[in-house]
C-alpha cells in the first residue's frame, strides 16, 4: 500500500501485479489546473530524457491521480515518454485522473483495462479523465503520436450536477473518458458508459488528432457538451474515421467532426438530440480533395434525425451531395444512409 501523499518518483518503470492504494477516498486537488499539494498521486513519472513506462495487471485506487507525467521546466530538451504500455490494469475510485500524461510521447498502448468510478458529486473545478494524453487544454506543443486504446471498459465518470451556488468560472474544464492531442490514434472496441454531471465540456471521447480512427465502440449515456465523440483538427491535413460505433443516450450530439473522412456503419439513437451527426468542416485547414463520406449509418432518435454540416441542416441524405462552407469552399459530401 502506498500511503496518501507519498509519491513514487521514477525514471522509467515496469510494474506488474502491484496494487497502489492510498487506503482512503479523499483528495480532490485541482490537478492539471493549479497543481494542488492536497492531491494524492500514486505514481509521479518524472523522466530525465526518453523513458518507457509499463503497467501490467496492476490496480490503482483511492487517490486523486493514478499516473501523473507532466512536462517540467527543469527537464532537458527532448524529454519524452516512449512506449507507455498499460495492459490489464484496473483504475477505480479516483477523484480526478487515471492516466494523465501531458508531456511528449511516442507509442502509447492501452489494452484490456478497466476505468471505474472517476470524480464525484463534489467535483466542480479542474480536470476529470480516464486517459488524458498530450496538452489538450492549453494547446502547447506537448503532443503524442501512435496511440492505441482498445478493449477497455470505461464506466461512471461523475461531476457536480449544477453550479448555481458557485462562480461561473468554477467548472470542470474537461470531463472526458478519453482526451488526446497529437497525430495518430486508434480507439477501438471499447465500452464507454455513464458520464454524469453538468457543463459544456462533457464528451465520452474528445480528441485533437491529425489522423484518427474510432471504431467498434459502444457508448451509452456518455456524452453531452460537444458530443459523445468529438474530433477536432490538430493542424494541417486531418482525416477522421468513425466506423461501426453504437451510440445510445438521452441527450447530446452523437458524433461531432471538424474534418473530412469516413462516417460508416454507425448506429446513433439519442432521444433528445439536436443532431445525431454534426459536421463542421474547418475553413482554416486545407483538406485538398479529401471527402467526408457518410455511408450506411442508422440515425434513430425520438426527436431528431437531422444532420448539420457547417451550420446547414441536411434534411434529405439521399440527394444532398455537397455543402458549401462559410468561405464558399465546397466540401464534397457523399450520403448513403438509413
Amino acid at each position: 500500500m502506498v500511503k496518501q501523499k507519498q509519491q513514487l518518483r521514477i525514471y522509467g518503470l515496469s510494474a506488474e501485479e502491484i496494487t497502489f492504494d492510498t487506503g482512503v477516498t479523499g483528495g480532490v486537488g485541482y490537478v492539471g489546473v493549479a497543481g494542488d499539494d492536497d492531491a494524492s498521486i500514486l505514481i509521479n513519472v518524472t523522466p530525465n530524457g526518453v523513458r518507457d513506462v509499463y503497467y501490467k495487471n496492476c490496480t490503482f485506487k483511492n487517490a486523486t491521480v493514478a499516473s501523473y507525467a507532466l512536462y517540467g521546466s527543469d527537464m532537458p530538451e527532448g524529454t519524452r515518454l516512449r512506449n507507455n504500455i498499460v495492459k490489464g490494469c484496473t483504475f477505480t475510485n479516483l477523484k480526478r485522473l487515471a492516466i494523465y500524461h501531458t508531456l511528449p510521447m511516442t507509442n502509447g498502448t492501452y489494452i484490456d483495462n478497466q476505468f471505474l468510478n472517476l470524480g464525484g458529486t463534489d467535483m466542480q473545478r479542474g480536470l476529470i479523465s480516464a486517459i488524458f494524453l498530450g496538452d489538450i487544454t492549453n494547446n502547447t506543443r506537448y503532443e503524442v503520436d501512435n496511440i492505441i486504446i482498445k478493449d477497455n471498459k470505461f464506466d461512471n465518470l461523475v461531476t457536480k450536477d449544477n453550479f448555481s451556488d458557485h462562480d461561473d468560472q468554477e467548472h470542470i474544464i474537461n470531463a472526458n473518458f478519453i482526451a488526446i492531442r497529437g497525430y495518430n490514434a486508434l480507439i477501438d472496441h471499447n465500452e464507454i458508459s455513464n458520464l454524469v454531471g453538468y457543463g459544456n465540456d462533457r464528451e465520452g471521447v474528445y480528441t485533437k488528432i491529425q489522423n484518427l480512427t474510432v471504431s467498434n465502440n459502444t457508448l451509452t449515456d456518455a456524452g453531452l457538451g460537444e458530443g459523445y465523440i468529438c474530433a477536432k483538427a490538430h493542424f494541417g491535413d486531418a482525416t477522421f474515421n468513425f466506423i461501426h460505433n453504437t451510440i445510445t443516450g438521452k441527450a447530446g450530439v452523437g458524433i461531432r467532426t471538424y474534418g473530412p473522412g469516413l462516417v460508416q456503419d454507425n448506429t446513433i439513437n439519442i432521444e433528445n438530440s439536436p443532431a445525431n451527426l454534426d459536421c463542421t468542416i474547418s475553413d482554416t485547414i486545407d483538406y485538398g480533395s479529401t471527402p467526408l463520406t457518410i455511408d450506411n449509418n442508422k440515425f434513430l432518435s425520438g426527436t431528431s434525425v437531422s444532420l448539420t454540416v457547417n451550420g446547414h441542416t441536411v434534411e434529405d441524405y439521399a440527394s444532398k451531395n455537397k455543402v458549401v462552407g462559410s468561405n464558399n469552399v465546397t466540401v464534397p459530401i457523399i450520403f448513403k444512409n438509413t
